[in-house]
């Protein structure tokens, strides 16, 4: 058991039992993981050290193609030697997909559709992998939390992939967002994200997707490719029904209902028609800090279902 300082950010927020659904990264669509063994600064991205016609290409991946995150990845088993492997993803719609790349340098990336890929808009079968793909926010320099939970959390689950058989895929990953939520993780290809995880957890997380199940839904953050309410609405509506199985929710779509209002649709297995779910956002009349490393304070969120 790791011993917990309460005054770090992660501290605070159990403190004030903030509710951990609806606190994904937000309306993330696709991603782009890339290999880089150099040290991570603060920020990771772009704050790297890699060639200027690189740097380019991916400043016109982030500004055209919304919804699309970059990430920094390791593994601690490849450090020294060996091709660089990047992850081109597609989280949303109906046929979630991981392709895999591997190069020697990172001009190789110049010569890849990845504008095609990112959007849907290509294809590359010998590419594609079947996943899971796990990323763990390891990214010592944003936030201590991170360095804490998030390290022990990747141990304990490099033991149990080493120990799987099949396309597991087990990555240290720089800032997915919500570091008061370490650990946190992403599982991937359909942007499941997790958070308070503790080292204990991982071999149960890797299990529960290798059944094709959501992990504990205590720990379930959300639907990266939802918008905040809709991620609370599909966690609450799985708990609600008893529904862990990945592809037993499929989101339909939202619309605003009032102010601080939004009407979301499922489709459900078992269910006929739409199940529509009816979620408010409320403050939570105190604010704390959200990160370590800074003293601004914020207002605390949930998403309450009225219907």
């Amino acid at each position: 058991m790791i011993a917990h300082d309460p005054t770090t950010c992660s501290a605070l927020s159990l403190s004030h039992d903030e509710p951990i659904q609806g606190t994904a990264l937000a309306s993330t669509r696709c991603w782009l993981l890339l290999e880089y063994r150099q040290p991570w600064s603060e920020s990771a991205y772009p704050d790297c050290d890699l060639p200027p016609e690189v740097h380019a290409l991916l400043g016109r991946l982030e500004s055209g193609i919304e919804g699309l995150r970059l990430q920094l990845i390791r593994h601690p088993r490849r450090e020294t030697s060996g091709d660089l492997q990047c992850f081109v993803v597609r989280s949303a719609g109906e046929d979630p997909t991981i392709y895999r790349f591997t190069f020697e340098g990172y001009e190789a990336l110049l010569g890849l559709d990845l504008e095609g890929l990112l959007r849907g808009d290509a294809d590359a079968p010998q590419a594609r992998v079947s996943g899971p793909l796990h990323l763990v926010c390891t990214h010592s320099r944003r936030d201590q939390c991170c360095a804490l939970f998030g390290t022990a959390l990747y141990k304990s689950m490099a033991g149990h992939e080493q120990a799987s058989e099949g396309g597991v895929e087990l990555w240290q990953s720089s800032h997915l967002g919500g570091h008061r939520f370490a650990a946190t993780t992403v599982v991937l290809p359909e942007g499941l994200q997790y958070g308070r995880l503790r080292q204990e957890d991982g071999p149960g997380l890797m299990a529960a997707h290798a059944r094709g199940e959501i992990y504990r839904l205590d720990r379930y953050r959300g639907l990266t490719a939802l918008d905040a309410a809709s991620q609370a609405a599909e966690a609450d509506l799985r708990g609600s029904l008893g529904l862990m199985e990945i592809g037993a929710v499929r989101f339909v779509g939202a619309r605003a209902v009032g102010v601080e209002r939004q009407e979301c649709r499922f489709e459900v297995e078992g269910e006929e028609g739409e199940v529509v779910v009816v979620m408010e956002r409320q403050e939570m009349g105190a604010s704390w800090r959200f990160s370590c490393a800074k003293d601004k304070t914020s207002p605390g969120v949930r998403f309450v279902r009225i219907g």
